[in-house]
């Protein structure tokens, strides 16, 4: 399991006697940016296109922000963002972590990358020591440094797999099937909807400009929220914004969506369960506080369904925020049996 990226970055580490260590604050993003990315071309998915050291507490470690190619989920080539922590000490064959960060938001401000030190182990926004609006950093990291991995906190890329640790998941096929939860995709326009099936769809509508309208599902009020926040407010951040000028201003969604057929066709071709997986499963489930035990038990019934080799294990005593912490050593020596 490696990247082109890693190999990249391994012979830079290796060429750098004298490194630029960087902490700065990140930019300000602006909230003019256009929700769709401009067209990119100049690579192949993988290829190394700047890196930065930065600066880690993590004891034995170097880490990197890097920008670096990759594509969307219709195949577009983009650019992306991220960072990768390595091993001082110099190794050959190293193995590869790469640790998808969980929800955060849809924009600038919500990348883990550009929070400050984002090298370190993970800290919640829920957890007291907590200074930014999201979850950044990587649960377990000190102790995959330890046993000589390489890990690569992407703000998503291309990867080829032999085992996987989703972590409380749910998918956007299986909230179209539960009518009702936390976060179940109900319409409503007495109240707000919640903040993740709000980026769900925006996130939907994006990858399918020319199938989906925002204006499907939300009220002209919805969308000015949308367009103007997305990008320069988190997750916390943007549910806060949403609750409150629907409760000030009037319905953010619309009584009666329209185009459901295309959403679900989107939903469909976006959400996971729906093929075989091609590496291991070990799924990690929380006490369902946030995300209903039922949805998590359906994915792991699906991915079997299709013949996928998935095992489980359940955390009672944690919720969607100190799960990925609490399983984390769990998750390295079942990785580590991998190899």
């Amino acid at each position: 399991m490696f990247l082109t990226i890693t190999c990249a970055l391994a012979a830079i580490a290796a060429a750098q006697a004298d490194p630029n260590i960087d902490n700065h604050q990140p930019p300000t993003p602006s909230s003019t940016k256009a929700r769709f990315a401009p067209s990119f071309s100049g690579g192949q998915p993988g290829d190394l296109l700047s890196h930065k050291e930065i600066g880690t507490d993590i004891n034995g470690a170097r880490a990197w922000k890097v920008r670096h190619v990759s594509k969307d989920v219709n195949g577009v080539v983009t650019d992306d963002t991220g960072v990768v922590i390595a091993p001082k000490e110099k190794g050959e064959n190293r193995k590869v972590m790469t640790w998808c960060h969980g929800t955060t938001g849809l924009g600038d401000a919500a990348c883990p990358s550009a929070q400050p030190s984002p090298a370190r182990e993970l800290i919640a926004y829920y957890d007291a020591a907590s200074t930014q609006q999201i979850d950044y950093g990587v649960p377990g990291l000190q102790g995959f440094i330890d046993d000589g991995y390489v890990v690569c906190a992407t703000d998503y890329g291309d990867l080829k797999l032999i085992g996987t640790v989703p972590m409380s998941p749910v998918t956007t096929a299986v909230i179209f099937g539960f009518p009702t939860g936390p976060t179940a995709l109900s319409v409503n326009p007495a109240k707000a909807p919640e903040v993740h099936v709000t980026m769900m769809l925006a996130g939907l509508q994006a990858a399918n400009p020319d199938k989906l309208k925002l204006s499907d599902f939300f009220t002209p009020l919805g969308v000015k929220i949308i367009e103007t926040s997305w990008n320069i407010q988190s997750v916390h951040h943007l549910g806060d914004t949403i609750d409150r000028l629907c409760l000030l201003k009037g319905p953010v969604v619309q009584a009666k969506p329209a185009n459901l057929d295309k959403w679900k066709e989107a939903v469909a071709a976006a959400s996971a369960a729906t093929r075989k997986p091609c590496a291991r499963l070990l799924i990690c489930m929380d006490n369902g506080t946030y995300n209903p035990l039922p949805w998590q038990q359906a994915l792991a019934d699906e991915v079997k369904k299709l013949g996928g080799n998935v095992e489980t294990k359940k955390y009672s005593n944690d919720d969607h925020f100190s799960l990925p912490s609490s399983c984390a050593p769990d998750a390295r020596e079942w990785l580590n049996g991998l190899f």
